[in-house]
């Protein structure tokens, strides 16, 4: 997918036909991959959970049709132990916004049985002047593990609340973009904040960044946590930014949502986008 430009993928999205079967009858379909992601694997009978490298999903939508087709990884706590493939599965569309849903579907391949999947697509779409993609990814694998995909960067659009704890005034903006960054090996993880912005008339901080994030993982998403950090703006430490007491818990079907103080004054409130990721 990265190979595919954004105005391709949303013509693609809009226009793409392609003649299947054997009457020549015209579907209208498209075909799209995951972004770069690693998945969460819990063993429901041990609660037990471990990521897994560097996995990718391929689905196809006929618009046409409502049906879906899907080739999603068989993974277990042991690995990646190959794919599954299920077509005609049940196909939501929302076309105000060309969202492609399938919920709640299974496929199998002879002893192997993936259920409960859940593959959301969104359209693509420029943030900060990046091309993003977004999918959404959760099944079953032989009702015994629960897999999640979770993108090693997710770009994110938001809507930002801050509280002066001082004069407990507020200030709200959607112009803040957070880009997380997460490393699977280490449960370490990095959030850039674009556009920062805690009060009316604050001058422009450039890219923000947030080190030495901790990264806990669960069914459906992750929580990324630090009780006190030092931000870094083009590589220069700024202890008078201070940041201390984030969370962000993301439910990535839903949304992330942030929470952290700044200079001891600055309460923020921030509820993130979870799909996107750079293409």
């Amino acid at each position: 997918m990265k190979s595919l430009s954004l105005l391709s993928l949303t013509v693609g999205a809009v226009m793409c036909l392609t003649s299947c079967g054997s009457d020549d009858a015209e579907h209208d379909t498209i075909t799209v991959s995951s972004p770069s992601c690693f998945c969460y694997v819990q063993d429901l009978t041990t609660g037990q959970g471990t990521t897994i490298p560097n996995v990718s999903a391929t689905a196809t939508f006929d618009r046409s049709e409502y049906k879906a087709s899907l080739r999603l990884p068989y993974v277990t706590t042991a690995g990646n132990l190959g794919y599954v493939s299920g077509d005609g599965l049940a196909l939501k569309i929302d076309t105000s916004t060309w969202e492609y849903k399938v919920t709640d579907a299974t496929i199998s391949s002879g002893s192997q049985t993936l259920s409960n999947i859940t593959v959301h697509y969104d359209q693509p779409t420029t943030i900060d002047g990046v091309d993003c993609e977004g999918m959404y990814v959760s099944y079953t694998v032989d009702s015994q593990y629960q897999v999640t995909f979770i993108p090693y960067t997710t770009m994110c659009t938001a809507t930002t609340e801050t509280l002066n704890t001082t004069d407990q005034s507020t200030f709200p903006t959607t112009k803040t973009v957070y880009t997380i960054t997460i490393e699977p090996t280490t449960n370490a993880a990095t959030l850039i904040v674009t556009n920062a912005a805690f009060a009316s008339g604050m001058p422009s901080l450039g890219a923000m960044t947030f080190g030495g994030l901790t990264a806990t993982f669960h069914n459906g998403g992750y929580v990324l946590s630090c009780d006190e950090l030092i931000p870094s703006i083009s590589d220069t430490p700024y202890p008078r930014y201070k940041i201390e007491d984030l969370e962000a818990t993301a439910h990535l079907d839903s949304q992330i949502k942030l929470t952290f103080r700044c200079m001891s004054v600055f309460k923020v409130d921030a509820y993130l986008t979870p799909t996107y990721s750079p293409m």
